[in-house]
């Protein structure tokens, strides 16, 4: 099992435990919205062992209730569909520290709520990381 992620960052409104949210902008139409989702990729599994280069990717799920995730998005790593930057490197490991980013799009108003677990490369997935929440208007 891989560890979870400790960062989650959603952009457009509204707060949560160990999250930081932008504010949104005005109305927005029904399924035009857009999240911009940022979290610190693991480097270690649940065990404590290192990762290594075994992470495959992440999995950013989110709903409309919290801890009631109703859609996934599943990102590999070589897919090109996530961004990720070294923000630090960890030496016990010898693999550099990552901030990665997503934007998950066509979201409706109201309150959302996002989350994300990474997956190896033989299919072992973390435990969810914080939940970020935001309302959109």
């Amino acid at each position: 099992m891989i560890a979870s992620s400790a960062l989650l960052t959603a952009c457009g409104g509204g707060g949560g435990t160990g999250t930081t949210i932008g504010s949104g902008a005005g109305q927005v139409p029904a399924g035009t919205a857009s999240v911009q989702v940022s979290w610190d990729a693991p480097t270690n599994r649940s065990d404590g062992s290192c990762l290594g280069n075994d992470l495959n990717g992440f999995v950013v799920s989110y709903g409309n209730s919290s801890g009631q995730y109703t859609q996934n998005a599943q990102l590999y790593l070589s897919s090109g569909s996530i961004s990720c930057q070294q923000i630090a490197y960890d030496n016990v490991c010898g693999v550099s520290v990552n901030r990665c980013t997503y934007t998950v799009g066509g979201l409706a108003t109201g309150d959302w709520y996002f989350a994300v677990r990474a997956f190896d490369d033989v299919g072992a997935y973390s435990s969810y990381s914080f939940e970020a929440s935001t309302r959109l208007n």
